[in-house]
């Protein structure tokens, strides 16, 4: 990057052009949020760094602009540039400090069109009323920061209780095969990885799907008896 940055700002290409098309509004009759919105916006572009800084602003709060005029030095982790201002009005509100820490986008300041707007535009930022919608627009984004913690913690659960669900009925194929004549629990995790994982799935076993499970023949034979005893029993009730 150059020593020299073009200073990014939305609004008109040249804040002291009259526009013959429509008659300038009156900044005494705009509210406090179309005061921002007809400002021009100082913007820091994106220099390719995560996090840049404000070094030194070369004019103060009501000081006029000329375009091309360096306007504010920034530091990145590895430089520092000037900004030129691309606008000629007057610097109405500085938003961020010399030495405030600043991001792509982040908006370094306001430039009013003439000094009345400018006034116009310190005169709000320094109001009850827009001390008001910063502290309304922080609650916004702390509920819903808040909202996303809760979704996620209650996604979590959700999660936890599956696997729980999950983790008793293995235990409980576990336990029935413990529970037999002689102790068959050594190839739950067999069956279990070929879909009987659950007791209502365990009793629909065959003797085909013992073997391909890996159970030997004669254990296998127990485990069938032990399951035609149990489906016997659910039919009976």
């Amino acid at each position: 990057m150059s020593d020299k940055a073009k200073l990014v700002v939305e609004g008109e290409a040249d804040m002291t052009k009259e526009n013959d098309d429509k008659e300038a509004e009156d900044p005494a009759k705009m509210s406090g949020e179309e005061l921002l919105e007809h400002a021009a916006k100082v913007l820091l572009p994106d220099d390719g760094y995560d996090s840049s800084s404000v070094a030194t602003w070369y004019k103060e709060e009501g000081d006029k602009i000329r375009s091309s005029e360096s306007l504010v030095e920034i530091e990145t982790p590895e430089f520092s540039y000037d900004f030129q201002s691309s606008v000629s009005g007057v610097l109405a509100k500085i938003v961020k400090q010399a030495g405030a820490e600043v991001k792509s986008g982040s908006v370094l300041a306001y430039i009013g069109s003439t000094e009345e707007e400018a006034t116009e535009i310190q005169a709000y930022m320094q109001s009850e009323e827009y001390a008001e919608l910063k502290r309304a627009k922080k609650r916004r984004a702390e509920e819903a920061e808040k909202a996303e913690d809760a979704d996620s913690s209650s996604s979590g659960e959700d999660a936890s209780k599956d696997g729980a669900d999950q983790g008793d009925e293995t235990h409980e194929v576990r336990m029935f095969l413990k529970n037999l004549e002689s102790d068959m629990s050594r190839y739950t995790d067999d069956l279990i990885e070929n879909g009987f994982d659950s007791i209502p799935a365990l009793a629909t076993v065959e003797m085909e799907d013992l073997t391909q499970s890996g159970v030997k023949k004669g254990h296998a034979r127990l485990i069938m008896r032990a399951i035609d005893q149990y489906n016997g029993k659910e039919e009976s009730k």
